[in-house]
């Protein structure tokens, strides 16, 4: 079947995918690069711990779920290469969606966020927080 489903990425996306990592340390200085920056990509990764309103110890957990809905609706017009998304449960068929990688990087994870007992427990919340935002 040539309809679009989770097992048919390749055949929508092309051989290669490709993705762009964030690193702006506030989501608006991402507004006038957007165009360019979403035209050859396939998804973006949202580097929660490069934010600015994500540093300890004061995390601003509204600044970040609201930078994260932020570049979700911003991509979406600019999204040129993503395939047609399925919804699993409502039989809706998504188009022109931008996936969204929300990732918290530890240092040795070629990241910022500290990597000790604390910050892996804060690094789950934060986790936890990307998985409630959608």
């Amino acid at each position: 079947s040539t309809e679009p489903n989770i097992n048919t990425a390749h055949l929508t996306m092309g051989p290669h995918t490709f993705f762009l990592s964030l690193s702006f340390p506030k989501i608006e200085q991402v507004k006038p690069y957007l165009p360019a920056m979403c035209e050859d990509v396939d998804a973006m990764e949202f580097r929660t711990d490069l934010l600015d309103c994500a540093k300890q110890p004061t995390t601003d957990r509204f600044e970040i779920l609201y930078s994260h809905q932020w570049l979700r609706a911003n991509c979406r017009s600019h999204a040129k290469r993503v395939p047609v998304l399925p919804m699993m449960l409502s039989g809706h068929v998504l188009e022109d969606v931008m996936p969204v990688v929300y990732t918290v990087r530890t240092l040795h994870q070629a990241g910022t966020w500290p990597d000790d007992e604390q910050g892996i427990q804060e690094m789950f919340d934060l986790l936890h927080l990307g998985l409630r935002s959608g």
